[in-house]
């Protein structure tokens, strides 16, 4: 567990690091708290601010995201390492919670300028994992075959053969994908509109917990393929056309508005985003000893149940697209 529920000494640190900014405490509040980490909300005369712990290595990659890309994060008040406590002035609201579309739009672009700028090198050095494109759909394949694997997840006989089924739509969906030789780079791992911010200092991303080296397609896709399930929460109603704006905007930051047949990857991204999670959480939550989550079975389900879906639409070859 962490050292926030076992002791107290976060309160005086959390004093500490605000009187430095000129702020004193004058309410705390508990938003979460489980296996993975505790989320405090703190109230100062002059603004909300946010105290994270956790067990993973989120309050030095955000610090370091803040070093070399300050308008991607919300301002970091404090952090240490050791203990992975964050503190951060808040960004603003959810993106989940926004009805204007120019706000995603505005996130999706980021995402992409970010992924241009940033290098594998400035988050390497720090420990994070590295999953190499090329060798994702290899992984699944050696997954499928992992009799254990399988009951560990509490995948049966039918969720195992629906999988089998949907193999050659991926195939062909991460042959796309590498098809576009787009390097490797810094990616957030959990690029959901619930991890974007909108506030006076404009849109930001947070919980940098999962962030690793990946396909930044996998980033892009990920926040797509949050939106594909029916959420009677969001105040704003994906549609086809607004995945492809979403899709458009990132590629505009990432500097490929100009590439041949580029929306005919909209599907191909959100496929590979998904099984890239369920590769990630696998080997995050194998040999988890809190509460076991069961992500990588929902997600593969969520593959199953997206690959029979109208919207997702097999290409034969990227090299056979014409422009849209």
């Amino acid at each position: 567990m962490f050292s926030i529920i076992e002791t107290n000494d976060f309160e005086l640190w959390i004093e500490k690091c605000l009187a430095q900014h000129g702020m004193n405490v004058a309410e705390v509040s508990n938003i979460s708290r489980d296996d993975f980490a505790v989320v405090d909300k703190i109230e100062t005369e002059q603004t909300l601010v946010y105290f994270k712990a956790g067990n993973s290595l989120e309050a030095r990659i955000t610090a370091e995201l803040a070093d070399n890309f300050p308008d991607l994060v919300p301002r970091v008040l404090g952090c240490d390492f050791s203990k992975d406590w964050l503190l951060t002035e808040s960004g603003g609201q959810r993106l989940s919670e926004e009805a204007d579309l120019s706000l995603w739009l505005v996130a999706a672009r980021k995402l992409g300028e970010f992924h241009r700028q940033s290098t594998k090198e400035q988050i390497l050095s720090i420990g994070c994992p590295e999953f190499p494109f090329e060798a994702l759909l290899q992984e699944f394949r050696s997954f499928l075959g992992q009799r254990g694997w399988l009951d560990y997840w509490d995948i049966d006989r039918k969720l195992k053969l629906a999988l089998q089924f949907a193999l050659p739509r991926l195939e062909v969906a991460h042959q796309n994908i590498l098809s576009l030789g787009i390097p490797e780079t810094c990616c957030h791992g959990d690029s959901q509109p619930m991890n974007a911010l909108s506030g006076k200092c404009g849109i930001t991303w947070f919980d940098w917990r999962e962030a690793a080296i990946a396909h930044p397609l996998t980033d892009i896709g990920w926040m797509l393929s949050w939106l594909l399930p029916k959420r009677p929460e969001l105040v704003i109603r994906p549609t086809r056309s607004i995945l492809a704006q979403l899709y458009r905007a990132y590629c505009v930051g990432y500097g490929m508005e100009h590439s041949s047949g580029l929306e005919a990857n909209i599907d191909d991204a959100i496929l590979v985003a998904m099984l890239h999670r369920v590769i990630a959480y696998h080997e995050k939550y194998y040999s988890w000893s809190g509460t076991k989550p069961y992500y990588v079975t929902y997600y593969l389900k969520r593959i199953v149940k997206i690959t029979n879906r109208a919207c997702i639409q097999p290409q034969t070859s990227a090299n056979s697209r014409t422009d849209g």
